[in-house]
């Protein structure tokens, strides 16, 4: 049984196959064209001053939950 499978095979292209896989045609690169690389000016950081807040002026006290301020504390 095997030799008659093996004499049709041969008879076939199947018969040239030992295994593997087929290379595949790879299909021709697309050329990309060349970017060239521009210098971008960069604008120059303005820092802005933040004006001081009027955190100081005012004292939390967590446990009681009265607010005062310094002055306040001190008279």
């Amino acid at each position: 049984m095997k030799e008659l499978i093996r004499n049709k095979m041969n008879d076939t292209d199947l018969g040239n196959v030992v295994g593997g896989n087929k290379p595949e045609e790879k299909a021709p690169k697309k050329k990309q064209p060349k970017i060239e690389k521009v210098p971008v000016p960069v604008p120059p950081i303005n820092i802005i001053p933040v004006p001081p807040l009027d955190i100081d002026k005012i004292d939390i006290s967590f446990p009681s939950g009265k607010k005062s301020t310094k002055n306040e504390k001190k008279k």
